[in-house]
């Protein structure tokens, strides 16, 4: 072999050599960077079930709340219709009313899911089963977003709103409903004008507010029980698969 020939062979060994070293420097590169991904998709998997776990229970309790002020409001509607509301006991009466009139929407975690947006990270969610559910899921949210309380309270809400002093309306909202609804719950009376409330509620306009107050009621536990709670469980059932859970 000449000199020439041989120079060209170690030059073609070297080549190789390096080529390989590259090769094998950026498959390493991709391997770390995978690796990274894929911990950091487990974490946003980990976080999304979290949220949509506390979806759910946010959904159980709207349902029982709002289960809890419509038999409030039959009663409240059954005293009014029959004139009986100067009758019933102070504390009965306010604390029936001010479980007729309560009316929430639901609060929903959404921070995994609007990062994952934001920042454009979606990709890293590998799963399609797990992608469908999410935008099936968002889409559901976005599809009542702002309809529940803006458009619906009506009246009845209000009026309680004017009846009720702020610290009376705080105390019962802390020691009633933020308490998942506590029956024997007491309020602060203090700077409650019962002589008003009683005159309010005496006032034949009312029982059309409460009426349209206990619509809302029922249509917010209908549209969670059957068009938001599902795709809820859809999602969770997705998100606990892909994790194994």
């Amino acid at each position: 072999m000449s000199l020439r020939a041989g120079s060209a062979a170690r030059l073609a060994a070297e080549f190789v050599v390096i080529v390989l070293g590259v090769l094998v420097a950026l498959g390493a590169d991709q391997w770390v960077a995978n690796r990274a991904d894929r911990a950091t998709e487990h974490e946003y998997l980990e976080r999304l079930l979290d949220d949509v776990v506390a979806d759910r229970a946010e959904n159980a309790f709207i349902v029982e709340m709002h289960g809890m002020s419509l038999e409030a409001a039959d009663s409240l509607l059954v005293w009014m219709r029959a004139d009986r509301i100067d009758d019933i006991p102070e504390a009965r009466l306010l604390v029936t009313f001010g479980y007729a009139a309560e009316q929430r929407e639901p609060d929903y975690s959404r921070s995994a899911y609007q990062e994952l947006i934001a920042s454009g990270r979606i990709g890293l969610i590998r799963s399609p089963e797990v992608r469908a559910a999410l935008a099936a899921y968002d889409r559901t949210i976005n599809e009542y977003r702002g309809a529940w309380v803006g458009r619906v309270r009506g009246a009845f809400h209000d009026f309680r709103s004017r009846n009720f002093h702020p610290r009376t309306q705080r105390t019962f909202i802390d020691d009633c409903f933020d308490r998942r609804m506590v029956s024997d719950c007491e309020v602060d009376v203090t700077f409650l004008d019962v002589a008003r409330l009683r005159a309010g509620l005496g006032d034949p306009v009312r029982v059309g507010e409460l009426l349209a107050s206990m619509n809302y009621q029922a249509t917010v536990g209908r549209v969670i029980q059957l068009s938001i709670d599902p795709i809820a469980a859809r999602l969770e059932a997705a998100l606990r698969t892909e994790l194994g859970a």
